[in-house]
């Protein structure tokens, strides 16, 4: 069953800061080659949630996605995927994940407050 996804301001904010980093180790192809896995990425989350999971050791709260060297953290509430954040392998996910929660957990609850108005007016 497909979701409606949703990529937050960090989502963003992470992902532009991976590309000008790939930009600058690796050159403009790879780091375009690194965009396209992570839209594929999120092509296949938005088509079947289900293979995002909660991974304990990473976090209780959020279910994951392994996008290559990439974690994609996010939340799911009934239909809707929001895509949290994107963070890399090599960083010490849980320690920035304890940096990011309370910003994150606000983004969930701005964002379910703006779905659930435009669900309403629909």
């Amino acid at each position: 069953m497909s979701s409606r996804l949703f990529l937050t301001d960090s989502f963003y904010k992470e992902l532009d800061n991976i590309y000008e980093y790939s930009v600058t180790e690796w050159g403009e192809q790879i780091a375009d080659e690194y965009l396209e896995e992570v839209n594929n990425a999120l092509q296949l989350i938005k088509e079947n949630s289900e293979v995002l999971t909660i991974r304990e050791e990473i976090s209780p709260h959020f279910q994951t996605y392994l996008a290559n060297k990439h974690w994609l953290i996010c939340h799911v509430k009934d239909q809707f995927v929001i895509v949290l954040t994107i963070l890399h392998t090599s960083r010490n996910v849980i320690d920035r994940l304890d940096e990011l929660e309370p910003t994150l957990k606000n983004e969930i609850e701005v964002l379910g407050k703006r779905l659930n108005s435009s669900l309403g007016s629909e």
